[in-house]
């Protein structure tokens, strides 16, 4: 069977990036990382691990804050909905960049090329840190630099970025970890507040968790840090971990429930 699919969902400082080491220290497995944020420190000096960071456009020189002006020219000068209707500065690359990385991940560490990454076995596990930040590559490639959308045009980032995830869940072979940071919505299935996974607009938010085998939500108490997999308001789910809410912050859990339910770790 396919490899696991969890999703770490939570607040900065929980120990999302953190636990992604687990998968070499605890598990034994490979582990390779594509970051669209600078975190690659938090898993830099692991052995059998493979990092990949998408890195922002790069700009003529003299022109790297030109974008900042024609943004500050506009606000300054219009409203809201001409806003909307403009256009600012060059469509950014880095969607391109991140799916590039996919169709060859190519570490940072060696400039070693290994392939597709639905290539894979169940001896590898990928994970992307985070959401937030592929949010904003779709939007940058959609619309620029502009401040301010149009709903077709929240409508055609969001389609994109659940086409992506959809993707990755589906095609996968190997273990796949998604890291997201955590806002305050309205849940559109029950009209109550919850905190969901953070991306472009409100709608996409509550569709994320139900696409993975395991959506918890990783926390620090005090010192400690646990995953948290039983909280009253965020949208989880559970597969492969059982509802609680002071787990140990490890995917050695993940990788024997999925073990048992008859999985093998093969190249």
């Amino acid at each position: 069977i396919p490899g696991s699919r969890t999703l770490l969902e939570g607040e900065s400082g929980g120990g999302k990036t953190h636990s992604l080491r687990t998968w070499v220290t605890d598990c034994n497995l490979e582990l390779f990382v594509l970051f669209t944020e600078p975190a690659q420190a938090m898993i830099s000096d692991l052995p059998n691990t493979h990092y990949a960071f998408v890195a922002p456009d790069k700009h003529k020189e003299g022109q790297t804050w030109k974008h900042l002006t024609e943004l500050g020219n506009m606000i300054s000068s219009m409203g809201a909905e001409t806003i909307k209707k403009s256009s600012l500065g060059v469509r950014q690359k880095q969607y391109f960049s991140f799916i590039n990385l996919l169709n060859d991940f190519v570490c940072d560490c060696h400039g070693t090329s290994f392939g597709p990454v639905e290539s894979w076995g169940t001896n590898r596990a990928f994970a992307i840190d985070g959401l937030t930040d592929l949010a904003f590559f779709v939007r940058a490639c959609h619309v620029g630099s502009k401040p301010i959308m149009t709903w077709p045009e929240y409508d055609v980032a969001m389609s994109t970025i659940r086409v992506t995830l959809k993707s990755l869940v589906e095609n996968l072979y190997c273990h796949f970890v998604l890291i997201s940071h955590l806002e305050r919505e309205v849940d559109k299935n029950t009209g109550t507040i919850r905190r969901m996974p953070s991306a472009l607009g409100n709608k996409l938010g509550p569709d994320i968790p139900p696409m993975f085998h395991d959506a918890i939500v990783p926390e620090r108490i005090g010192k400690e840090f646990v995953w948290n997999s039983a909280s009253n308001d965020v949208i989880g789910r559970t597969l492969y971990l059982l509802p609680d809410t002071k787990l140990k912050p490890t995917f050695k859990g993940v990788l024997d429930a999925w073990l048992a339910k008859g999985g093998v770790i093969e190249a």
